[in-house]
């Protein structure tokens, strides 16, 4: 019996060391292939990656991500099924129960074919897809969102198939603490947090024209009615600056469409829509932005936003941020230190805005504190490091 429990030590060792010299097979699934704030940050991922110890392996729906994952010669498998389900939160509708399982019986086909070491899922759909059973193979989620901002049958699978997870990795302490109350206890051992990083590789453009601006897909829940009804407001007490809105419609995000055209319709409705400016879709929000004399950034978001990506941009370009208190933009910005945190309402955003557009120190003051917070907490390679220790960790315990 002693020789038996010593040999399988010996055999644990032996594969622990195996681990150690091989490269580890990484499958990564997404449920899209634009480039929203999740899609960036995973793609900094597999961009930045060692790629002497890693071996990613990319599954998502034809499109940019997908692109630009094969430039950096990764290995990727199409799923379109993905671009076919609707439903992501509220109640999920008889034709997307049917394509869920049908698109599952693929997944699982790909995972037995690829037999990576560790599942990485970055998306709800991928959550849910990955984790409606418990899998032998070590899932990491990284967790975008949060589990009580979704409905109905929806909520009930994703906590189910957070339940079935090995490890969640959240990209903010708001998030894990949502899960936290989701999971109670049996989140206490499966469930962290990382921040997400992000650093500027780019100078902004100088335009040299006063500009508020605010950016991100086109979607109500966005704050980009309550931005103009704010700018407004300033428009009547102040004549040097004008406002942009910078974002595409989310061609994959129900109600972004239509959403659009109101925005449109509303400012074309305003007695100051000659200061507004729509710019379009854009990849980094420098081609847009000048510096803190020419720029103030706002996020008006009236959801909570786990970790909004838009902010870790703008404080990188030293830019100083109006930022919408729900959520963790308050982990990025700290209230009358690092940026104004607000309720996201049409007085509170103008009131911060002509605060600002009066007082230029205080636009650098905060413009710099911003930056200083993201080098310490939000850089590249914390978020790179912490993720690929994470990563090997689920990796080694599957032999434990």
């Amino acid at each position: 019996m002693q020789k038996q429990n010593d040999s399988m030590k010996y055999t644990k060792l032996l594969l622990k060391r195996v681990v150690k010299l091989k490269k580890l097979k990484v499958l990564f699934v997404n449920q899209t292939s634009r480039f929203g704030g999740a899609e960036r940050v995973l793609f900094d991922l597999l961009q930045h990656m060692d790629r002497e110890k890693f071996e990613p392996i990319l599954v998502a729906p034809k499109g940019e991500l997908l692109e630009e994952a094969e430039s950096l010669e990764i290995n990727c498998i199409e799923l379109e099924d993905f671009s076919q389900m609707e439903t992501t939160r509220g109640k999920m509708k008889g034709a997307d129960l049917f394509k869920t399982l049908s698109t599952r019986r693929k997944i699982g086909t790909i995972i037995k074919t690829v037999a990576p070491d560790v599942i990485y899922t970055n998306s709800v759909k991928a959550h849910i897809l990955v984790n409606l059973k418990s899998q032998r193979i070590p899932t990491l989620v990284r967790l975008h969102d949060f589990p009580q901002s979704f409905n109905g049958f929806s909520k009930k699978l994703l906590t189910y198939s957070l339940q079935n997870a090995k490890h969640i990795s959240c990209v903010s302490d708001s998030v894990n603490r949502d899960v936290s109350s989701i999971l109670g206890k049996a989140s206490a051992s499966k469930s962290s947090f990382t921040y997400n990083g992000y650093n500027s590789v780019s100078p902004p453009s100088r335009h040299h024209q006063k500009r508020v601006i605010i950016a991100g897909w086109l979607l109500e829940w966005k704050g980009f009615i309550p931005f103009v009804e704010a700018m407004e407001i300033v428009a009547e007490k102040n004549a040097d600056w004008e406002f942009v809105i910078a974002g595409d419609v989310a061609r994959d995000a129900s109600g972004s469409q239509e959403f659009a055209s109101v925005l449109k319709e509303r400012v074309a409705q305003s007695p100051h829509r000659e200061r507004f400016l729509f710019t379009g879709g854009y990849k980094k929000i420098s081609e847009v932005t000048c510096c803190h004399e020419h720029c103030i950034f706002v996020h008006a978001s009236l959801k909570p936003d786990p970790l909004p990506t838009v902010i870790l941009e703008a404080a990188s370009l030293k830019l100083p941020i109006i930022c919408s208190k729900l959520g963790g933009g308050s982990e990025i910005l700290e209230h009358e230190s690092s940026g104004h945190v607000i309720s996201p309402n049409p007085t509170d955003i103008a009131q911060s805005v002509l605060n600002l557009i009066e007082n230029a120190d205080k636009r650098m003051h905060f413009g710099n504190k911003a930056y200083q917070k993201n080098v310490e907490s939000f850089s590249m390679n914390h978020y790179i490091n912490g993720m690929e220790r994470r990563i090997l960790e689920l990796s080694r315990s599957g032999f434990e």
